[in-house]
This record gives structure tokens, sequence and C-alpha cells, in this order.
């Protein structure tokens, strides 16, 4: 099946990390860990965005891996919730608009995010009849995306109580996406609620990761003082919102 989507902008195929302990009042030493999954540098890099957020959660304390391109595999997806992090930020194509063709569209499904993996029919076969990926049409070629069902069905392990970061268009238009991270473990789920442009989100992004872990701001917090400082998208007129435990 193949889901045609509008392209969001943004090759690179590298990991980094950068180590540095943090130093709890009493003196003891222990790690906190981020990663940021940077689809979007398979076709349109934006390196300025990911060192700078890179740069906010060294200074902040945490051990930060970096995973580019072609690296945000399926796979990469589907072992995230074993991987131990605390904060993890997916800036990558997302949408929960369907294309019908001949001009029609549907907004308000369920949100599907683009890995870096180029479609084969061939690849996860069970997966795809049971829709827990699909295959996704954009500007620069199809690729697999995930969904709910994959959250679901297919990750593997649980988050421990990790803050999700959801850096793309209509990231939590609709909520499903985010229901199910919760119920793998995750404390928080940051999104849009509509299509976003790629400057306002670059800024909103690093005003937000200062608001949690430089200010060291609640979630709640963070997002409301992020949306006075930037305002709502000035075209899509979307907003920053989370989705959490509470709901």
């Amino acid at each position: 099946m193949t889901l045609s989507f509008p392209e969001q902008t943004r090759p690179d195929n590298t990991w980094t990390r950068t180590s540095i302990p943090y130093s709890t009042p009493a003196t003891t030493l222990r790690l906190r860990t981020a990663a940021i999954l940077d689809q979007l540098a398979v076709y349109a890099p934006n390196e300025d965005l990911i060192q700078a957020v890179r740069k906010q959660l060294v200074q902040a304390g945490y051990d930060v891996d970096v995973f580019s391109g072609a690296r945000v595999t399926v796979e990469l997806y589907r072992q995230l919730p074993s991987m131990g992090y605390h904060l993890i930020i997916l800036c990558v194509h997302s949408t929960s608009t369907r294309y019908l063709g001949e001009g029609r569209t549907i907004s308000g499904q369920a949100v599907v995010l683009l890995s870096g993996d180029r479609y084969d029919s061939s690849m996860y076969p069970f997966e795809q009849v049971m829709r827990h990926v699909f295959a996704v049409s954009i500007d620069a070629g199809i690729f697999f995306g995930i969904g709910p069902e994959f959250v679901s069905s297919s990750m593997k392990g649980t988050f421990q109580n990790t803050v999700v970061v959801l850096a793309g268009c209509e990231s939590l238009a609709n909520k499903d996406l985010a229901k199910a991270l919760v119920a793998r473990g995750a404390s928080h789920v940051i999104g849009w609620s509509d299509k976003v442009g790629i400057d306002h989100n670059d800024k909103a992004i690093i005003s937000l990761i200062g608001a949690m872990y430089k200010k060291r701001l609640a979630v709640a917090s963070a997002v409301q003082e992020t949306m006075g400082e930037i305002g709502k998208d000035p075209i899509y007129q979307s907003i920053l919102i989370y989705y959490s435990r509470e709901g």
C-alpha cells in the first residue's frame, strides 16, 4: 500500500555521541541520554538545527546520539524503547493527511513517521499486510513509514518515562501515535497540531529544548513558554501541544 504525502523540507549517514557526566548535588556521577533522529537528512540536511539542539543537551549533561539520514531505519524505530533514552527528538517527515488521488485529501488520520529506508516491496511483508509499516511517497522518493500499530505491536522493550518530541508536520493532529508511545512507556509526547514551516519548527524546537533542559521547566510550562516566545506558525497557525499519561 502506498500513501502519498506532501514533502516537508530538510546526505549525512553518520551518528555521533558526546559524553559528559552529570554531577548530582551528592557528587554521584550518572549519565543522562538523548537521541536525535534526523530522517530528513536523507534528502534535506539541516545540520544547524541538529548541532544547536545537540549543544544544548550536552551543556545540560546529556550523552547525545545523533542518527542521520539512512540510519533512521525501521529497525532503529523497532529497538528505540529498549535503548534506554531519557529524551528522543524525531526530526522526521510526519503527517496525518492522506492523499486519495485526483486532488482529494483526508486529514486527521493516524500519524505516520517516515524512516530513512527506501521502500522495497519484499521487505516486512507481514508488517505491510498488518499495516504496521507503509510505503510513503514524497517528492524525494518512496520510503517506509511507521504508524501507531507499529509502536504497539512491532516495537521492542519499554520506554523508561521517555520524553518524545515529534518535530514534524501534523505530529499531534491525531493522538493515536502519541497514545501508543505513552502506552509503550513514554511520559510525554510533544508535537504540532497541524503543518509547520521548517524555520518555525527549528525556532520552536531550539526554544523548547532550552526551556526544558537549560531552564529546567516541566513539559507543560516549557511548551507554554515556547509558544509565548515564538507564537503560532505564521502560515498554518499550528501550535506545539503535548500528550501525557494524564491525557
